[in-house]
């Protein structure tokens, strides 16, 4: 059976990523976003942050993952939150990268693929940078979760690319004598 013709394609695509997201398996999360925005007509694609963020959204509430769009900590928004069934919590910065901000790009395409690449991890570096400086995994410490800053890039001919760091994170021990002490995690 022709892949297009299944109706449950979409689904599995989101389930692919979320499984994927929460393993941290940052190929196989690659692998499935690709493979959902595939299926979005090329002339459909807007050249947007915002659009590929609404898509990541609706893929994972697809999936049956609750997440928190614009939610604030720290000193400004983030992107997206999510706790998975594993306790652990993720904080996602999502940037989009336009190709004339990637290259310049050299003729041959094992190059060009290379530079996109080397565009992407900058933009990744940026992320993670944002998450850091304004803050953002501070609203999430101290109840016991593992916390991911998370970094989500996308090109504009839709590669994809996603980066986890745990974040520092700390937890209150209460000792023998009764007394409480934060311990980092």
């Amino acid at each position: 059976e022709d892949p297009i013709d299944d109706p449950l394609l979409v689904a599995k695509q989101a389930r692919a990523m979320l499984a994927s997201l929460t393993a941290r398996d940052a190929g196989g999360f690659a692998a499935a976003f690709e493979s959902l925005l595939s299926g979005v007509p090329f002339n459909a694609h807007l050249p947007y942050e915002a659009y590929y963020q609404t898509i990541f959204l609706l893929a994972l509430a697809l999936a049956g993952q609750g997440v928190t769009a614009e939610g604030e900590a720290g000193d400004e928004k983030f992107d997206a939150h999510l706790r998975t069934a594993t306790g652990d919590d993720f904080i996602v910065e999502i940037k989009y990268g336009r190709m004339r901000d990637l290259g310049p790009f050299p003729e041959d395409a094992d190059g060009k693929n290379e530079r996109i690449k080397e565009g992407l991890e900058s933009l990744a570096a940026k992320a993670m940078a944002q998450i850091e400086a304004k803050k953002y995994s501070k609203k999430f410490q101290g109840a016991g979760s593992r916390i991911w800053k998370t970094a989500l890039v996308i090109s504009e001919r839709t590669d994809v690319m996603i980066f986890f760091e745990e974040a520092r994170n700390w937890i209150l021990v209460e000792s023998d004598d009764g007394q409480y002490e934060v311990k980092e995690t």
